[in-house]
């Protein structure tokens, strides 16, 4: 009988240091950061992080902001992911199930929504694109969702086409379609290798809408923001922000509080050598979300008060 105490004794500890184990091993271990497309804002942001900040951190590429937030309400994981705000907004209004579960933790950057076209398309405003075939992202990413907003409040009775920002813009070059949308920070790197000589000629279509105003921000791509761009462009800002997904055993807060510390004291070293769009990351611009922030972000981001 005491034989057999002393095994299930041996037996509860064995089981606890698993599960500390485990436990350790997830808080200890990768950071898993989910991004977005290849080529894209996204995934770029999470590689500097990665080089610059903490090498441990696992950088998933995904289709972008409704994909990410699938998977962190999916599974009770301590994972992070680079969303647009509308997409999240968005999802809570659909009342999606764990929606609750994610939380804020460092405001990033605005994304410029980037509708473009060709000079031989003969389309000259977005009321132009009437029956015309618009190539909208993948059903998942934040740009499907912004495409979408757009389409349903500016009444755009065009044909939707689905693909990657890569795939997309091959099929615009090869006349496959008339124009495109991406939405991601500027300047976006396939975006930058197109020169003044590419052919067909690539250009913007402005977009002004006081029927959207009421959702994304006005804003200027400034002239020669890409080689083949002489003049600024008119269009809209989403807002992208970092979130966690949070737990029922609480394992992601020291990942929390290493991700919001090595963001804020690594700031100016990523201004300096990651992603222009760095230069618009302001610590202050987190009290501009109405969505909840985990417990550590708000205290390490002093947002209690």
């Amino acid at each position: 009988m005491k034989k057999s105490k002393i095994t299930i004794w041996y037996l509860f500890l064995y089981l606890i240091v698993i599960t500390i184990g485990c436990m350790t091993s997830n808080v200890f271990g990768k950071t898993i950061i989910l991004t977005g497309p290849e080529n894209g804002t996204y995934i770029r942001i999470g590689n500097d992080l990665k080089n610059i900040c903490d090498s441990q951190i696992n950088v998933i590429s995904t289709q972008g902001s409704v994909d990410n937030i699938k998977q962190l309400i999916k599974e009770d994981r301590p994972w992070f992911a680079i969303i647009q705000y509308d997409t999240l907004k968005l999802m809570q209004s659909l009342s999606m199930a764990n929606i609750d579960r994610l939380k804020m933790i460092y405001p990033l950057y605005d994304e410029e929504v980037h509708l473009l076209t060709t000079d031989s398309s003969g389309i000259t405003r977005p009321s132009d694109l009437r029956g015309k075939i618009v190539s909208v992202g993948l059903p998942g990413s934040g740009t499907w969702v912004t495409a979408s907003v757009v389409k349903s409040r500016i009444e755009g009775l065009w044909l939707d086409d689905f693909n990657s920002p890569t795939a997309a813009l091959n099929a615009l070059m090869a006349g496959q379609v008339h124009a495109m949308f991406c939405v991601a920070g500027s300047p976006v790197p396939a975006f930058s290798k197109l020169r003044n000589s590419s052919r067909p000629q690539i250009r913007f279509l402005e977009l002004r809408s006081k029927n959207i105003s009421d959702i994304y921000f006005p804003t200027v791509i400034p002239a020669s923001t890409y080689p083949w761009q002489p003049n600024p462009v008119y269009t809209y800002n989403v807002r992208s922000v970092l979130v966690v997904r949070e737990t029922k055993t609480g394992i992601e807060s020291p990942l929390v509080k290493k991700m919001v510390q090595n963001i804020t004291t690594y700031l100016p070293e990523l201004k300096r050598q990651g992603h222009p769009k760095w230069q618009d990351i302001k610590t202050d611009n987190a009290k501009l979300f109405s969505w909840p922030y985990h417990p550590i972000a708000r205290n390490e981001l002093d947002l209690e008060n």
